[in-house]
């Protein structure tokens, strides 16, 4: 099972959330809601020190919209 199938199963299934955000909290207090911006900065400073490439969440906003522009 991988991060996405953990994702559908943990917080669309379990807390039906009402929003559609990208980063949300899959543990602690309050699993289901989006996570804040320190959260989300730590967890890819942590990916940066694992995988050694140095990666961003702004970056998966430009790559969508490369993505769509190549596609429409």
């Amino acid at each position: 099972m991988d991060i996405y199938d953990d994702y559908l199963y943990e917080v669309i299934n379990e807390y039906k959330p009402d929003h559609k955000f990208v980063f949300v909290k899959l543990a602690g207090e309050s699993p289901g809601t989006p996570m804040e911006y320190y959260n989300i900065y730590s967890a890819f400073q942590e990916l940066k020190g694992k995988i050694g490439i140095h990666i961003t969440p702004h970056m998966f906003r430009h790559s969508h919209g490369t993505l769509y522009y190549l596609e429409t």
